[in-house]
């Protein structure tokens, strides 16, 4: 049984039979949240649940941790606006689980709007991102040409002459017109 395909009503259930209440955290149960517990899907069940906690407290370092917390967040938050609450309350339930990680008042106020208005997606929207400006065809090609000229110059000396970002004329040295060595 993985808790991921589990419904809302299971997950209460198992809580409830369990003697768990929804914010309690499992230093409050005394570490050993399966204790008392007969079923043995049930202990692997706790045991995923448990796990899942630990391994995302672990890696909230990375990138990769922090969305985790904020896509947890948003679908706690989505949870809260269904059931009435306001955005106060729900910002004041939210700091109660997460503390210092949990999402910015203006944040929990953008996205109960959202959930509100019929948004039903929790993840972040694509976004296009910032246009690349440096490499492009013109700016390669100034490159090659200043290249063709002197095969001595530093990636330094062609970022200043054409004013570009060193990053990118490396990157168009390498990648763009397959040198090696500079």
């Amino acid at each position: 049984m993985d808790l991921d395909s589990m419904k809302y009503g299971e997950l209460r259930g198992l809580a409830k039979h369990l003697g768990l209440k929804a914010n309690m955290k499992v230093e409050e149960t005394g570490g050993d949240v399966a204790a008392g517990v007969k079923a043995d899907e049930t202990k692997d069940v706790v045991c995923i649940a448990s796990d899942k906690r630990s391994q995302m407290q672990s890696s909230k370092d990375d990138a990769v941790g922090r969305q985790a917390v904020s896509t947890e967040q948003r679908t706690n938050l989505k949870f809260l606006v269904r059931l009435g609450k306001s955005p106060s309350e729900a910002l004041a339930l939210l700091q109660q689980v997460y503390g210092d990680d949990t999402m910015s008042r203006s944040r929990v106020f953008e996205w109960c709007k959202r959930f509100k208005e019929g948004r039903e997606d929790v993840e972040d929207d694509p976004r296009s991102g910032r246009p690349s400006t440096s490499r492009t065809e013109a700016n390669i090609e100034r490159v090659r040409q200043m290249l063709r000229g002197d095969r001595r110059l530093t990636v330094r000396l062609i970022a200043n002459e054409l004013g570009m970002n060193r990053d990118n004329v490396w990157k168009i040295i390498t990648e763009d017109l397959g040198m090696q060595k500079v």
